[in-house]
Parts: C-alpha cells; structure tokens; sequence
C-alpha cells in the first residue's frame, strides 16, 4: 500500500513507525520524535505518524506542542477516532477539560463500539468529565 506512495515498502514503513513507538516507551524521546517526524513526510496518507510525535511529546511532558501536532492531526484527518482520541487527551492535559471532553465524547460518537471509544470513555471517568 505505502510502496506505491512513497517508494518504500510497507514492511519498512511498519518498522520505522514500530521503532519510534519502541523509542518513546524507551523514553528516548528526541530519537523518538526525530523517527516520528520523518515518517510523517514518507507517510502522508497517514495519521500514526503524526499521533505518534504527538504522544511523544505528551510523554515528554511538552504538553502545549503536543497539543499543536494533535490538532494538526485532527485537521488533516478529521474522520480518525485514534486521532481525535489523543487530541482529546492532549488537550486535557493542557488544562482544557471541557474541550476535552467534548473530543471524547465525539470520538465515542464517531467509532462507537472500538477501542478509540472504549478509551475515551476510560479516560472521561477517570477524569471525572462525565
């Protein structure tokens, strides 16, 4: 799928992605950030790439950027429940819990039933935004 868009076989593109997720739990973050922000460029059909910066970020404790590439996200992609979920997440930890919950509460509107939505549920009880 992404060989024909980029030129890089699928495989490939799966094992850089693998390898920033790997480096952001490893909290290697400016490898992981610097891997994630590559793959955005090679992927540009694609979400993960820029949720995985995003993410990255959030764990780095950089809250305000990851609230910036999640946005981006959201705005290039604005059907992805796994995008709206971590926007919803960033934007909860900037301090902004009503606009939180209102991307949660969309992502289980949006996906109801999936893993996205079981999630935003999760994480709008723990919150306590119900």
């Amino acid at each position: 799928m992404f060989r024909e868009k980029t030129g890089i076989p699928s495989n490939d593109t799966k094992l850089l992605l693998e390898a920033g997720f790997l480096l952001r739990e490893m909290s290697r973050f400016k490898e992981a950030a610097a891997v994630f922000d590559g793959c955005i460029g090679l992927l540009p059909n694609s979400e993960v790439p820029m949720v995985g910066l995003a993410t990255t970020y959030l764990q780095a404790s950089k809250h305000e950027r990851a609230l910036e590439i999640s946005l981006m996200a959201v705005e290039s992609f604005p059907e992805s429940s796994y995008a709206r979920l971590h926007y919803g997440e960033a934007l909860l930890f900037c301090g902004k819990p009503k606009e939180a919950r209102d991307q949660l509460l969309r992502v289980i509107s949006m996906d109801p039933g999936s893993p996205f939505s079981d999630t935003a549920e999760k994480i709008i009880q723990t919150a306590g935004l119900a």
